[in-house]
């Protein structure tokens, strides 16, 4: 059983109780696609573990979502996506929060098997081996949206009001991530699907770096900055390694 961080649940984390991946009466509040009304045609059933694409049944989603597990977690030792927070896998933390803007939402992975038991949509990368740049391709190949909102798994203090902020950020950009404290952030935000030719180039190429990327489609960035009600240092927060999931631990 992996260890939790100390009752430690992100703030606007929904109650543990509907997460009881087996046998729960809740456990339908789970899927992204019953979180929100669908107002917009196109609307399909969730892809199952391991899925090939979302069915298409129209015009394209405005909004998708995808939360990059695919990483093999080094720095941490073991699968960050599975670390619990309150009693919470971080992945659900943040599979749900994103849930609440875009649909659907899956879970983009190298390996599908790890998150079948928290009965997650899992789609696998199509390019293994080419890290979050192949986890963004996944999820814009196989997902029917115009926009897939792009998300790491180990981000779960990442708020509604934030992924709102990105999500309507006005732009011409093909591509629209977080900037806070002088950084961009690439798995904190939006890609359309115009910007696939140059992914594909760029894995081609084996030129897998995603601030690479960011300047070849001249991605806007989206400032996250203390003047915003919603904001809290905490939002794009990495927990990629023990020190920080002792920080957690700590407070």
């Amino acid at each position: 059983m992996m260890p939790s961080a100390r009752g430690m649940i992100p703030r606007n984390c929904p109650s543990t109780k509907s997460h009881v991946p087996d046998s729960s009466p809740h456990q339908d509040r789970a899927l992204p696609r019953n979180t929100r009304q669908h107002t917009h045609p196109g609307t399909g059933p969730m892809p199952e573990a391991g899925g090939d694409s979302v069915p298409s049944s129209g015009e394209p989603l405005p909004l998708a979502g995808a939360v990059l597990a695919g990483g093999r977690s080094r720095r941490m030792g073991r699968d960050k996506g599975l670390i619990t927070l309150g009693g919470v896998p971080m992945v659900r933390i943040v599979v749900e929060r994103l849930a609440r803007l875009a649909d659907p939402v899956v879970v983009i992975a190298d390996r599908t098997t790890r998150y079948s038991q928290l009965d997650l949509p899992v789609l696998a990368d199509l390019r293994p081996g080419c890290g979050p740049l192949g986890g963004i391709h996944a999820a814009l190949r196989q997902l029917d949206a115009r926009e897939v909102f792009v998300l790491a798994c180990d981000t779960p203090f990442v708020s509604e009001e934030l992924i709102a902020y990105i999500a309507s950020f006005p732009t011409e950009a093909p591509a629209r991530v977080a900037g806070m404290d002088g950084h961009r952030h690439p798995l904190c935000g939006v890609y359309s699907r115009p910007c696939l030719p140059a992914i594909e180039e760029a894995i081609e190429n084996r030129r897998l770096a995603l601030h690479e990327l960011l300047d070849r489609l001249q991605a806007a960035t989206v400032p996250v900055t203390a003047n915003l009600p919603f904001y809290d240092r905490r939002l794009l927060l990495n927990i990629n390694d023990p020190a920080a999931l002792a920080t957690l631990d700590a407070g």
